[in-house]
């Protein structure tokens, strides 16, 4: 609560399922943008 997930990566199919390769994610305060 109180925060912005940014998040990025590669996604691709498997086996009918999305997977992310290469995740990289950031955690910031609400209201920084």
């Amino acid at each position: 609560p109180g925060r912005k997930l940014i998040a990025s990566g590669r996604i691709s199919m498997s086996h009918g399922r999305r997977v992310l390769f290469n995740p990289k994610y950031e955690l910031r305060p609400l209201g920084q943008e």
